[in-house]
This record gives structure tokens, sequence and C-alpha cells, in this order.
């Protein structure tokens, strides 16, 4: 015959069902690594879970144990069997009475978390996972109870039949049986002590039902008290729907508001952008005009100087020219745009390039650059003066026509020999030209001067004999600047100031053709600051006429 209890014992060490395991996996796969608190909550409701597997599993057990103690065929089995049935029954009660007890632990929690924050998004999911652990034991446990209850009216159905029995066996019915008593009191003894076995185990059975039922009454006010939780949480989740819809309206209105709004602001965007458009044009028109005008302005003054310094050595006057003041302007410009003083200009292109492009025809063509804070042009034409190679370019014999710009700190003069007319200063007196003409016509048929160039060849220092009026043979009639190292005269002749340095770590000046390298004594540094010439009054004023001016068009 089949032992139960060895069963029971081997079910109970093994491990729990593969489904059950997967379940409790399912669970710690939910359990958030960043919070401590609710790994331990998910972990004790996992062994709840756990103990209430082992409560459904003995009432399954115990259920085949009682049918078969029913049908036992020896007093022996029956007592056997019995016995089992009582360690599982105790067994259960202690698991229910431990799982109750922690259940309501949980709650008094939850509880007390509800206090402290009813929105806290970790109580809707603990009170959830406390709920569905509730239910799950009050299912498991009323199934006991029934099972209990159960067993007990078989049992006392069996009592009774085995009474019957008896006393059919003994001969106490002497309508059936001769009437023969008792052989022996042994034999009473013995039922009777049967009688009050099954009497005590329907007793035992009785009070197993009682705790059941006392249990179960507590697991139902559990989960009663769940049932008002979870009937809150569908109140408060029918609220949050009508605050959705209602949301919604709000946010449809605020996008007809939205949309309402952006159609008014149309007449005052396009004003305003319109208004930033003409602020930018003006500024940008006012830029070139105050740079143009400093240029316009103090045209006059640069070439009576120039003048002035070419007369007093008996070379011709130069004059203005628009064609080369507007190359020179793209060049200042550039060097603006750059923050650095070249004589290449954008596109790498140079002298020859920019005269080109403003369609100027020339024979030969000079150019100077600088860089003053300042902005005058008396700071510039010292600068140029006490500049050997940009002195050299401003008495030029060839040259007849120059323009000047500057933008910003940044100042380029363009020299060029031409045979275009140019504009002359309105207030270059005739008187000056006769006293140019008389002081450079000494004979018919001789030079008026010669301009030389010495380079030593022991250092890196020009002289230049103060450019002293020697006559010349008439063959040698055109001007020349002559370099006693051989290089051959170009006709785009810029000299530039660059450092270099000698054997000493010495600074020192060389006449290289197209640079002077040097040290800038002037301040004409290719890394100085940036300064803006024109003047800010000038400036605002420029661009709220230009404004005015932009509106009333």
């Amino acid at each position: 015959m089949r032992n139960r209890f060895e069963e029971l014992q081997k079910f109970e060490s093994e491990p729990l069902p593969a489904k059950e395991k997967k379940k409790l996996t399912d669970v710690e796969k939910a359990i958030p690594d960043e919070d401590p608190k609710m790994n331990s909550f998910f972990e004790e409701i996992n062994n709840l879970r756990n103990n209430v597997s082992i409560i459904k599993r003995n009432v399954d057990l115990m259920n085949e144990m009682q049918s078969n103690a029913l049908i036992a065929m020896s007093d022996e089995q029956e007592s056997e069997i019995r016995e089992s049935v009582e360690r599982i029954m105790t067994e259960n009660t202690k698991i229910a009475n431990d799982t109750r007890t922690r259940l309501k632990a949980i709650e008094e929690v939850n509880q007390k978390l509800e206090k402290e924050d009813p929105s806290n998004s970790d109580l809707r999911i603990r009170k959830s996972q406390h709920s569905s652990t509730a239910k799950k034991l009050l299912n498991v446990m009323n199934d006991y109870q029934q099972i209990q209850i159960q067993f007990k009216d078989k049992f006392k159905a069996k009592l009774q039949r085995q009474y019957l029995i008896e006393r059919v066996t003994s001969g106490e019915n002497t309508n059936i049986f001769s009437g023969n008593l008792l052989s022996s009191s042994a034999e009473a003894r013995k039922m009777l002590e049967t009688i009050q076995e099954r009497h005590q185990d329907i007793i035992r059975i009785e009070q197993g039902i009682m705790e059941l039922h006392q249990l179960f009454v507590d697991l139902s006010v559990l989960v009663e008290n769940q049932g008002d939780m979870i009937n809150q949480i569908d109140h408060h989740v029918a609220q949050s729907v009508a605050y959705t819809t209602e949301g919604v309206e709000h946010m449809r209105k605020a996008t007809r508001l939205q949309k309402r709004s952006r159609r008014s602001f149309y007449p005052i965007l396009i004003p305003l952008v319109s208004t930033m458009y003409v602020i930018t044009v003006a500024i940008v028109f006012c830029v070139n005009l105050v740079g143009a005008s400093l240029t316009g302005a103090n045209q006059h003054e640069f070439i009576e100087k120039i003048n002035e310094l070419r007369v007093s050595k008996g070379l011709q006057p130069v004059c203005y020219n628009d064609k080369l003041t507007k190359a020179a302007f793209r060049q200042a410009s550039y060097q603006h745009k750059i923050h650095k003083m070249t004589h290449s200009g954008a596109h790498n292109s140079d002298l020859s390039d920019r005269v080109s492009s403003v369609e100027l025809s020339y024979s030969s063509i000079f150019e100077n650059v600088a860089m003053n804070t300042e902005g005058t042009v008396s700071r510039i034409f010292d600068q140029w003066y006490n500049s050997r190679g940009h002195y050299l370019n401003m008495i030029q014999p060839k040259v007849n026509i120059i323009g000047l710009a500057n933008v910003g700190s940044y100042w380029t003069l363009d020299l060029a020999n031409s045979n275009e007319g140019c504009s002359m200063p309105s207030n270059y007196t005739n008187s000056q030209s006769h006293r140019v003409q008389k002081e450079d016509n000494h004979s018919e048929g001789e030079n008026v001067l010669s301009t030389k160039l010495v380079l030593k060849n022991d250092a890196d220092e020009i002289s230049s004999d103060h450019l002293r009026n020697e006559p010349e043979p008439e063959e040698e009639n055109n001007w020349e600047a002559k370099l006693d190292s051989g290089h051959k005269e170009t006709s785009s002749n810029h000299l530039v100031n660059e450092p270099e340095t000698d054997d000493d770590n010495n600074l020192g000046t060389k006449l290289v053709p197209g640079h002077n390298s040097g040290p800038d004594r002037l301040g004409l540094s290719q890394n100085s600051s940036i300064f803006i010439g024109p003047t800010i009054n000038n400036f605002m004023h420029c661009t709220f006429i230009s404004i005015l001016v932009f509106y009333n068009m």
C-alpha cells in the first residue's frame, strides 16, 4: 500500500514547480535596482506568495490523504494517515498565521506611506501587490476550510457506520442474533477506546475548522479593505478620466487662442521685421558712407602733403583718381575684415589684379598700407614718410595719380602712372602748379632729378644720398630706382615692413624687391588691435538720418 506520509516528506523536500519559479522570476525582474526599499518589499511579496503556494500544495495533499483515511482497511493504517494529516494541518495553520501577520504589517506600512505622500507611485505598486497576495491566500484558505468541513462530515458518517456494524457483530441486538453477551470485557474496552479516539479526531477537526474560520474572517476583512481601496482607485481613475477630458478641452481652447494670437501678431511682426531690415541697411550704408567720407574729406589734405614733398624734391605733383581710390578702398576693407595688414587681397589677389578690376590702365603701380588708431591724415603721412620703403613709393618719379582710402584703422595708398584723366583738388592753385613747373624746368633737355638707392654690401641698411638733384644724360630721361644688388625694377614695387632676425637675434632692415623687411618703428605691426575710425556721434547721426530717409521714400 502507498505510504502517503513518505510521499508528503518527499514532496516537501522538492523545489517549487517550474511554473511557480517562473512567476517569482517575473516578479524579481520587476524589482527596480535603484530602490532598496522596494527591493525588500518585492522580496517579501515573493516569500508570501511562496507560503501561499506551500499551503495550496498541502491542501491538495491533505484532501487526497483524507480520502484514503476514509477507506482504510485497518486501524493502524488509518491512524498513520490521520497523524500525517494532523501534521499537515499544523503546518498549514502556522504558515497561514505567519502570512496573515506579515500581510497586516505591509498594510500598516502602506497606510503610513499614504499619509505621508498619497501620490507616491511606489505606494500604488505596494497596494496592488498586497491586495493580489491577500486574495490568493484567502482563496487557498477557503479551499482548505471546505476540505476540512467535508472530511469532518465524512468521518462522522464513517463512525456511525462502524458503530452500527460493531453492534451487529457484538450481538447486542437480540432481535438479530441469539442475544449472547460480549465474550469478554476486553473487547468492550477496545471498542470504547476506538470510539473515543474517533471522537477526539472529530474534536480536533472542529478546532482546526474554527481556527481556519477565524483566519478566513481576518483575511476576508483584509481583502474587503483592499476592495475599498480598489474602489477608491477606480473612483480616482474615473476622476482622472474626467480631468483628462477637461484638460483636452482646455488644450483645444489654448490651441485656438494661440492661433488667434499668432494671426494677430503678424501685423506687428511684419513692421518689426521691416524696421529691423531698414535699420540693418542703414547701418551698412552708414558704415560705407562714413568710411568713404573720411577718405574723401582727407584726400585734399593728404594730396597737399604728398605734393609738397614731391615738389620739394623737384617731382611732378599727383592728383586724385576715382578708380584708383576704389581699388585702395577694397584693400583697406579687406584688411579691416581679416584684422591684418597685407598687400594680398581677397582670393589671394595682388595689386595688379585689384587695379585691373577697376579698369584702370597704367604703366607702373605702387602701394602703401598702414594701421593707425588715431585715424588722422597727418599721422598716416608721418608714418609713411619715416618708413624708408613707403617714403620711396611716395616720391616715385613716374607716379602721377593716387588713391587713398581707410576703413577703421587700416589705410591704403595706391600710386600709379596712368594716361587716364584725374580730378585735381579744387584748392590746388595754379600758382602751385606754376611754382612746380618753375622749379622743375631748370633747362631744356636736362633731367631735373635722379633717385638713387644704395644698398651697402657689409650691412643690411639703406642710405639714400638724400635724393640730391643731379643732371642726367638726355638718353636716360626716365626716372628710375636702381639697386646696387642687381635686382631689376618692377612695375609694382610693394614695400611692406616685416621683421627679420640676424645672427645676434637683433632686428635689421633690408630692402628687397616687393618688401622692406625690418622693424616697424612707427606702430605698423600686423598684430595691432583694431579700432574703429569713425566717431560714434557721426555714425549715429548718419543711421538716424538714413532711417528717416528710408521711411519717407
